[in-house]
Formats: C-alpha cells, structure tokens, sequence
C-alpha cells in the first residue's frame, strides 16, 4: 500500500496542477502576442518576452510552450471578447466623462491590446491606456509579477533562504524582533498536526484575537474573533462577519487547514487615525522599501482604510490613499489617475477627513524599523511591509516580496518607463 501512494500521489498533483493552468488561469503568464517572433523586436517587446520566458524557467521548455499556446488561443478566441464586452459595459459610461471618449473607440482600444499584447482590459482603465495606448509596454502587469521580482533583485536573484522566511511570519518575527523591529506578538502557534479543537477553549481573556496562517498570503482565511455573553463572535478579515460560535469555529476549522495557524491580539488604531473611519477594522499602512547599493529607501507608501460595506456585497472595502513618505503626509492620487466612480467618491470624502497639516503618527519611527528590516533581505530589491498605527506605536503584521505592482504604478509612473 505505502508502495502504491507515491505515483497516485504525483499523478494526483500533476492533474491539480493541469488543472489550474489549463483551466482555471484566464491568461498566459505573461504578455504573449505576435510580435515575439521578430528578428529584431523593438526593446520594450523584447523586454516583456524575456519576463514571459523566465515565468517558464521551472517548467520543460516543451510543455511550457504547449501550455502558453493554449491559454494564448484560449484567451484571443474566447475570453479576451467577452472580457473587453463587459469591462467597457461596466466602466465606459464613467470614462467616457472623465476622459472624453466614446465607449465604441474605448472597446476598440481595448480589444487590440487585449488580443494584440494580452492585456487585462481592466488594466486598460486602471493605467489608462484607452486614452493613451501607445504607453502600453511601459507597464508591468500582473501575470507577469514573478519573473519581474525576480529580475528587479540582486543576481542571481533572490535566495530561496530569503523567500522562506519572509513566507513564515512566526520565524520573521522573531528574526526582527532581533533588529529591534517592533512586530505583533503571537499568543498561540497551532501546529497543523495537532487534533482541531474548538478556538474557545484556546481564548484567555475577553479581549480579541486575530487568526491567520502562518504561511499564506493576502489573508486569506484570516479572521478575528472575541468572546460574548452567548460564547464567540467574529468577523473574516473581507469583512464578513461570523454571528456566533459555530460560524466562528467553521472559519477557524477552515484556517486550520491551510497549515499552521497563529493566534494574535487584535491591533487597534491610533486614536489620530480613528477619524478617517466608521468602521472598527484596523487601518494598514503599507511601506514598500527598495534597496539600492547599501541602503534601503521608500518605492512606494499607501494608507488602507476600511470604508464600509460594497453595495450589495457583504465585504469590507478599502479607500486607499498615497502618503509621501518624507513626512507621512496623507496625499490625494494624481489627478490623472482613473479611479472607479465609486473609489473616486470615497477618497474625496476621506480626504474631507484629513486636516491639511495632518501626519501619520510615529511615521519615522515606522520609515527606520521598515529600513532595518529591508536589511536583513538586500537580494530582495523591494518587500512591502504590512504596518498596523497602534496607540503605543507602530506595528508589523508582515512583509510581502510578491506585492502587486499595479497601485505603485498608478500613484508613480510605469516601471517600465525607464528601463
């Protein structure tokens, strides 16, 4: 029997895989068009092909160009069409004012660079390339973020020693709680191997406690919980919020699956940053720091602010506003960013709340802990660290060397302008 399971075992994964990458992935990993089979593309093509070919470095060169040719057919043929139908359905009325373009010349743009080049008809808006398309190739997009990290880093790139620990959160906070980084404490490690039990029996105290893997990514399963008169409630970190005890243990029996699991204290917001929300929700404050030569500096700061409810959704959403990093100064996005109507009004009436001479507080206290943490990582070229304003300062959640590069682009220019 243990004989058998090993081939069942590697079969069993190579179906998940085919899977996720025939299947499920709408894109190929990487801009994909016809101008790759040039003699002498111009550099901007030649730059994006070296990023979609390294995406494909672990796979056999075979099957990989099977796999692209697929998705590539699958996207041009079917997906790309109705993708570009319903983004201009949903966003062209909005552009049309902003911009001044009719929605027939926007679903025109956008469907030559999502067949032409693979590019996400969202992203046509977000980088506004339907007014300006010729900008296209400056932009670095998200099917293509890993070999672009990877490019970004110190050759040979970023150590796979470096890449596990900022993947485990208990083992990065215990390597900066060393440089003298201020990071949340954690009450409980729950080893996956450990039998489920119920999280109340594991609570001490009336306050709340937030639950996340210890390994996993954009919070996914994360959830905090506290103790009522009828036993637990909670709230998943989207929002979503967990009535009672059974709800509360469905969500924990849930994370408790991905891996190992880490019960935290439940941060709350400086009582400066409390205006900025009705929500009870943790303002976050993302640093992404970049090193360069022997130093870290700042790429890019932004506030996360919780802004109620999405209509006709039961999960929170974000009003995210840039900072200048100098001196923590809360900013407006540039006025020829696109925002979504919704995002727009919701800045607009979040900027409202903010006093001209306002500063995020502890704010150079936050730049160096970010910059000694960077430190401990100079083959990574940028990490974005996840902050929480706390009443008695900042600080860290986590930090990030996958983060997406759209939002930095949008509030700093296209990364790829000046390659």
């Amino acid at each position: 029997m243990a004989e058998g399971r090993g081939p069942l075992d590697r079969l069993g994964r190579l179906g998940r895989i085919a899977q996720r990458e025939l299947w499920w992935r709408r894109l190929p990993h990487g801009l994909l068009g016809w101008r790759y089979l040039l003699w002498q593309p111009p550099a901007p093509v030649r730059r994006h092909r070296a990023l979609w070919w390294h995406n494909g470095a672990r796979w056999p060169r075979s099957a990989w160009l099977v796999v692209q040719g697929w998705l590539w057919l699958r996207w041009i043929f079917c997906l790309a069409w109705t993708d570009a139908v319903r983004t201009v359905a949903r966003l062209g009325p909005d552009a049309a004012g902003f911009w001044g373009i009719g929605q027939s010349r926007q679903l025109l743009r956008v469907l030559r660079l999502a067949l032409g080049s693979c590019i996400p008809p969202i992203d046509c808006y977000r980088f506004g390339l339907v007014r300006h398309p010729e900008r296209a190739l400056d932009y670095v997009y998200e099917h293509e973020l890993p070999a672009y990290h990877h490019w970004r880093s110190a050759p040979p790139g970023p150590s796979a020693a470096s890449l596990a620990l900022l993947q485990d959160k208990l083992a990065l906070a215990a390597e900066l709680a060393g440089l003298q980084v201020p990071v949340v404490e954690t009450l409980q490690c729950v080893p996956k191997t450990e039998p489920l039990d119920s999280l109340l029996e594991r609570l001490q105290g009336p306050g709340r406690v937030f639950c996340k893997s210890r390994s996993g990514h954009a919070g996914i399963g994360a959830f905090s919980a506290w103790r009522t008169p009828a036993g637990l409630a909670g709230r998943c970190l989207d929002g979503r919020m967990l009535p009672d005890t059974d709800a509360v243990n469905d969500a924990w029996q849930h994370l408790h699956a991905l891996g190992d699991t880490l019960i935290q204290p439940c941060l709350t917001n400086h009582r400066a940053l409390q205006p900025l929300t009705d929500d009870d929700a943790a303002i976050g404050v993302r640093y992404i720091s970049q090193w360069r030569g022997t130093e870290a500096t700042c790429l890019c700061a932004l506030l996360e602010i919780p802004s109620g409810v999405a209509p006709g959704s039961d999960r929170t959403r974000y009003c995210i506003l840039p900072i200048d990093p100098r001196v923590g100064r809360v900013l407006e996005w540039p006025r020829d960013a696109y925002l979504f109507s919704r995002d727009r009004q919701s800045s607009a009436k979040i900027r409202l709340r903010v006093p001209d001479d306002f500063s995020l507080p502890d704010w150079s206290a936050l730049v160096a802990a970010s910059h000694r943490a960077h430190a401990r990582f100079p083959d990574l070229w940028a990490i974005a660290w996840d902050w929480i304003l706390t009443p008695t300062g900042p600080f860290l959640l986590e930090g990030n060397s996958g983060w997406g590069t759209t939002i930095p682009q949008i509030i700093h220019g296209a990364f790829l302008a000046a390659a």
